[in-house]
């Protein structure tokens, strides 16, 4: 019998979720992402960060480049 592990957390996991996540910058916004192997629990964790806090980072880079163009160069 094989035993797959959780590579976040480290508990044993009877149905691991394959998933791909960044982990290097490359060069500006592009990342190399490596694949890993999620409990439950773990993969859950992911969708929230995924689905919840990347969006609002997001909202707030563009705010910011916004009001970089918004504003009149008077130099």
């Amino acid at each position: 019998m094989i035993k797959h592990y959780c590579d976040r957390c480290g508990c044993e996991t009877k149905n691991p979720q394959n998933v791909r996540i960044p982990y290097e910058f490359v060069n500006g916004s592009t990342f190399e992402s490596k694949e890993c192997q999620l409990c439950e629990k773990c993969k859950k964790d992911l969708d929230k960060l995924e689905n919840h806090i990347i969006p609002q980072i997001v909202k707030l880079r563009i705010s910011v480049y916004q009001n970089f163009m918004d504003y009149l160069y008077l130099g």
